[in-house]
């Protein structure tokens, strides 16, 4: 039988985990947009001319809102065709955070495996070693 205190933590661990998954949407959102940091797309804007029926920059830039058209131009960059800071500008107002990129990365693809490396001096194994045998040792005399 369980005790007041016990089933008053328990369901408030239910209600905290309730409320967690209700605003799962939001926090990932958050997280998501802390990964890719938060910039600007500018592009120059375009005018048709009347006589060459060509378009040609104006001197302003312009705030590209869609997600789709941004990437569009970076793919546009990565293959040649555009050039980013001609073409485009991307302006960082904050930087990328690699932790939240890590982070969401282990949750999909798991933790990756740490290597941890151990030097230790023979000397010092060997000196774990006889007291381990000691204690081994004094262990059997007391039987």
């Amino acid at each position: 039988m369980k005790n007041k205190e016990t089933i008053a933590k328990e369901e408030a661990l239910e209600k905290y985990q309730q409320t967690m998954m209700r605003m799962m949407d939001s926090t990932m959102t958050a997280q998501l947009q802390s990964a890719h940091g938060l910039f600007v797309c500018l592009r120059p804007r375009l005018v048709k001319d009347q006589k060459t029926k060509k378009l040609e920059r104006t001197g302003e830039l312009t705030q590209v809102r869609n997600p789709d058209e941004i990437i569009e131009l970076l793919e546009a960059d990565e293959r040649g065709e555009l050039n980013q800071g001609k073409d485009f500008h991307i302006i960082f107002a904050k930087d990328p955070n690699a932790k939240a990129i890590d982070d969401i990365w282990n949750r999909l693809w798991g933790k990756p495996k740490e290597q941890v490396e151990l030097s230790v001096l023979l000397k010092d194994l060997k000196k774990i070693q006889d007291n381990q045998r000691k204690i081994i040792e004094s262990g059997k005399k007391q039987k």
